[in-house]
């Protein structure tokens, strides 16, 4: 557990503990790794017969990598860090499995209240002037040594990235978490959880990720949606109503700061970038790249996209690009199955869905602040469908028995 909070909130080793950015981020790597490849080996195991089609999925993904990785190399191109990311750390996974679902709600709680103070502290300090901005330029040089050049803003107002170090990665992380404490909010009733979501809503705001944000309230609503059609309980409605009057008066009370996101989403957003250059011509270009991938490895300058999603499918081709998208929506398969007797998944399945669907723009999802989290949802989700389908079998047994 503590391992995914150092992943998501790595920033804060770094900036408070004097520790180099590169040791600090090495050291959360090495570490994951060994805990993916343990999780590697307990999924060998018999104990899980029931999610026999995602090992096979996860081990296509797997090979699929490795022949990848072996093309780059046979090109003469270094290995990427990011492909463990992509073919290994799924994984993990079998690990979670194992802890308690209370373990990994904290450490979604605790990464959630990190990530968004961080945010918030950056916004609070590029808004008091040129002290705070040089504050918040020196924190992203420590976290970035290499590659931090200079802060974003829309207008006069400055993007925040908080620990991640990144706009887009807290973004990620504050969007899965957003959907998961909201829905949880209509499950389980708790204002606790309401609360959270309204943090993370807003913290992610202040990021300025206009995609994320879109993707967030999008999986929002139709999860949302699908819960007041499937539950059709006066409970369920009454918290949906609460809901939306408190998102309306946060936006009442926060309204400079939502202003923000208008413009990101209006004509200040770059929407353009997500599908550069995909002309009719060029998609005809790109066809042995769409069927084998490996667009960027032979350097051929044809697709120049912002698009996450369209970036995987012309690097790694189609079939690659099929078997890692069924293997991230897999949870929602299995819920949407089984989905009359576990509502208590769909918090973690609407988490899930915004991972998949942030692909549209940036793979933040990907990146190692972000993935192992994604891949806790995963776990959580799947542990609330096997004990749903646990209880109703007890059920029916107890009832033939009688």
């Amino acid at each position: 557990m503590l391992a995914i909070i150092f992943a998501s909130a790595r920033g804060w080793i770094v900036l408070n503990l004097g520790i180099a950015a590169a040791t600090v981020y090495h050291a959360t790597a090495g570490l994951l790794l060994i805990l993916t490849i343990y999780g590697f080996v307990k999924s060998r195991g018999r104990g899980n017969s029931d999610l026999a089609w995602l090992k096979v999925l996860m081990g296509l993904n797997l090979l699929l990598g490795i022949i990848n990785i072996a093309g780059d190399l046979a090109l003469g191109l270094p290995f990427d860090i990011g492909g463990f990311y992509l073919y290994l750390a799924p994984y993990i996974v079998y690990l979670f499995l194992g802890m308690p679902t209370r373990y990994l709600n904290l450490a979604v709680t605790v990464i959630t209240l990190a990530v968004s103070y961080s945010v918030c502290d950056n916004f609070y300090e590029t808004s008091r002037g040129p002290e705070g901005f040089l504050n918040v330029y020196k924190y992203n040089k420590i976290l970035r040594p290499n590659t931090f050049e200079a802060l974003s803003h829309t207008g006069r107002i400055y993007r925040a990235s908080g620990y991640t170090g990144s706009y887009h990665d807290s973004a990620e992380i504050l969007g899965m978490a957003a959907a998961f404490f909201f829905l949880r909010f209509i499950i389980r009733r708790k204002i606790i959880d309401l609360g959270l979501s309204a943090v993370a809503m807003i913290s992610m705001t202040m990021t300025q990720s206009a995609a994320n944000i879109v993707v967030a309230i999008a999986t929002i609503a139709i999860f949302t949606g699908y819960s007041l059609l499937t539950a059709r309980k006066w409970k369920t409605i009454v918290c949906i109503m609460l809901a939306m009057v408190f998102i309306g008066c946060v936006y009442a009370r926060f309204s400079d700061i939502m202003s923000i996101f208008t413009k990101r989403v209006g004509s200040e957003g770059d929407w353009s970038g997500m599908v550069n250059g995909l002309d009719p011509q060029t998609l005809f270009q790109s066809i042995p790249f769409f069927l084998l991938g490996h667009a960027t490895a032979f350097s051929s300058g044809i697709i120049d996209v912002e698009s996450a999603f369209m970036k995987t499918l012309y690097q790694l081709g189609i079939l690659h690009t099929v078997i890692i998208s069924w293997m991230m929506l897999y949870p929602l398969q299995r819920f949407f199955k089984v989905r009359s007797f576990c509502p208590d998944a769909l918090p973690s399945a609407a988490a899930v869905l915004f991972g998949f669907m942030s692909l549209i723009h940036y793979g933040s999802v990907f990146r190692e602040t972000n993935i192992f989290l994604f891949f806790t949802f995963y776990a959580i989700c799947l542990m609330k469908i096997r004990n749903g389908v646990r209880l109703k079998e007890e059920k029916m047994g107890r009832a033939r028995s009688s």
